[in-house]
């Protein structure tokens, strides 16, 4: 299976976890392709890492070319808040699975209905999902993964007054 991974984050897996996730599942499926749309680059291509990205502005472009790249995929997988707005209106012909990884102050309902699955990271957004109407046979609640052979639980007393230690996070 042929998988588009359509992302609103930076590309750049070293830095940024969301990226991470959408690259270790692209790497699960040979022959997908992982297309980001982002304001910090102008563009983006890699054939090895199977990745192509554009800076927002190129908007009206991405309207005209997501339709096109869409159809050489069999499902498309959307990474992004509740209502992505460059693909909501764009994917329609393949499948959609859309991983909300952030919240929508306006949420497009239609869009949530077109998709085949709508994953969520947490029992809120899972509930703000279905009160939306969304059938709950599509919805699902997978939280995000913590690799524990780098955390481990220490007494609170070993913590206090020393800094910390995380330098970057974008998500929980």
């Amino acid at each position: 299976m042929k998988v588009a991974y359509w992302s609103t984050s930076c590309l750049e897996p070293s830095i940024e976890a969301v990226s991470r996730e959408v690259f270790q599942l692209a790497a699960a499926f040979p022959g997908s392709w992982i297309f980001g749309v982002d304001r910090h680059y102008v563009a983006r291509f890699s054939w090895r890492r199977r990745c192509a990205g554009l800076h927002a502005n190129m908007y009206p472009f991405l309207r005209a070319v997501i339709p096109v790249l869409e159809l050489r995929f069999d499902v498309s997988h959307v990474y992004g808040n509740m209502t992505p707005w460059f693909f909501h209106k764009a994917l329609r012909a393949r499948p959609i699975v859309h991983t909300v990884t952030q919240d929508s102050p306006e949420p497009v309902t239609e869009f949530l209905e077109r998709c085949a699955a709508v994953v969520v990271q947490t029992e809120t957004t899972r509930e703000r999902v279905l009160a939306l109407g969304i059938d709950a046979a599509k919805v699902h609640l997978r939280r995000p993964g913590i690799d524990l052979s780098h955390f481990a639980a220490v007494s609170r007393k070993s913590t206090l007054g020393a800094s910390p230690r995380l330098l970057f996070c974008s998500a929980p």
